[in-house]
């Protein structure tokens, strides 16, 4: 079969994308956002790299790690059942993540961004975002090696402000 264009794949925010919250400035896996991923009907997709964009006002060296997460049973959460798909670490404000992955004609996945943190008491107060913004990511169609079409971004997570986390109530 030949495919005169290249199929298209639309970002929208996922149904469980956290919204503004708290997160412990020593979290693992702290899920920054959720995103829903569908494929067009006119080819499946070869997905090479995915572009995340880190925003607010904690310093970049707060993330050690961020990671994307197959998020397989669609809670967005971070748990057994979901598959990482590749990790990076952010160069200035963004970090491309290596995914090597094909998508199926008119599949719907969701996807979730995850930082692992480790930021410093002076951080307390500070934000992060994450978003996945126009060319964000990279790929080709299958059957036309056409670049595939990235309609619907940018898509943003919810601002996670650090914490220290639940303080510890002792009784005596």
């Amino acid at each position: 079969q030949t495919v005169a264009t290249a199929g298209s794949l639309d970002v929208a925010v996922g149904a469980n994308n956290p919204t503004s919250t708290a997160v412990v400035r020593t979290a693992s896996n702290a899920v920054m956002g959720q995103f829903r991923i569908q494929v067009s009907q006119a080819e499946a997709l070869n997905v090479s790299t995915v572009t995340v964009t880190n925003s607010g006002t904690g310093a970049t060296s707060n993330v050690t790690t961020v990671r994307l997460v197959l998020d397989i049973n669609n809670n967005g959460v971070v748990d057994a059942t979901d598959t990482t798909m590749g990790t990076g670490t952010l160069s200035g404000a963004t970090a491309t993540i290596n995914v090597n992955r094909t998508l199926a004609a008119s599949t719907i996945e969701h996807w979730i961004v995850a930082y692992d943190l480790n930021a410093p008491v002076g951080e307390l107060g500070n934000t992060h975002n994450v978003t996945l913004a126009n060319g964000s990511i990279a790929g080709t169609g299958q059957s036309s090696l056409n670049a595939l079409v990235l309609t619907g971004t940018p898509a943003a997570g919810g601002a996670k402000t650090l914490t220290d986390g639940s303080p510890i109530l002792t009784v005596s």
